[in-house]
């Protein structure tokens, strides 16, 4: 199964382990983990261990997380799939800076959730968010999930989104 992703203006292949120093860079800059890591830099040892994971149910289930890229360029753009979550599949997706406010984050999501339920038969994927996070909220919402669930996990308000794919 070939598991590069294309769409009108973004290429997206597996995370492999030789981007693990380019996701580190990239997940470590503040307009990046502000969200997506409690607004703390990761490390090699993490990030490793996220791509290894990324590896493992690509091989197992089909999906995990894609390096986005430019189409024409070949610059990257950021970060988009499906971590697993008790066997559900967790969108995740960042954008570097200098490409955020241009709809790669929608764009990306949409193709990555097209994917999964065409390809795989995926019927939900679920999704987390900081409540404050109101661009990525925008995003969710574009690509049609729903808010399900508004908890207070560790001190942060956070809003769970799901996708049910229509059979």
């Amino acid at each position: 199964m070939n598991t590069t992703l294309a769409s009108a203006r973004l290429l997206l292949r597996p995370c492999a382990l030789t981007d693990v120093e380019l996701l580190v860079q990239h997940w470590s800059q503040p307009g990046v983990r502000r969200y997506l890591f409690d607004d703390r830099a990761t490390n090699h040892e993490e990030v490793t261990g996220f791509v290894a994971q990324s590896l493992n149910t690509f091989a197992e289930r089909g999906f995990g997380l894609w390096v986005v890229l430019d189409k024409e360029s070949g610059d990257f753009c950021g970060v988009c799939g499906f971590m697993d979550k008790d066997g559900t599949p967790d969108l995740l997706f960042s954008v570097e800076p200098e490409y955020q406010g241009k709809g790669l984050a929608t764009e990306s999501g949409a193709r990555v959730i097209a994917y999964a339920c065409a390809e795989l038969g995926i019927r939900q994927i679920v999704a987390t968010v900081d409540k404050p996070n109101l661009d990525s909220i925008r995003v969710l919402e574009k690509l049609g999930m729903q808010r399900t669930e508004e908890k207070l996990v560790s001190g942060n308000a956070l809003l769970f989104y799901s996708y049910v794919a229509v059979v």
